[in-house]
C-alpha cells in the first residue's frame, strides 16, 4: 500500500513537471498575442484621432 502511493506520487509530480511548462508557453504567447492586437487597435484609433485632431486645427488656422 505504500509503495503504491510513492508510486502514485511519483506518476503525479512528473506529469505536473511535464505539463506545467507547455502549457504556460502557451499561456504566455496567448496573452502576448493579446497585448500586441489590443496595442495595435489603440495605436490606430490614437493616429486616426491625432490625425483628425490636427486637420481640424489647421483648417480652423487657415480659416482665422
Amino acid at each position: 500500500l505504500e509503495l503504491w502511493f510513492v508510486v502514485l506520487l511519483k506518476r503525479f509530480f512528473t506529469c505536473l513537471l511535464l505539463c506545467i511548462p507547455s502549457y504556460f508557453i502557451l499561456f504566455v504567447a496567448i496573452v502576448n498575442g493579446s497585448s500586441l492586437i489590443i496595442w495595435l487597435c489603440l495605436s490606430i484609433i490614437g493616429a486616426n484621432f491625432l490625425v483628425k485632431f490636427t486637420l481640424h486645427f489647421d483648417m480652423y488656422s487657415v480659416l482665422r
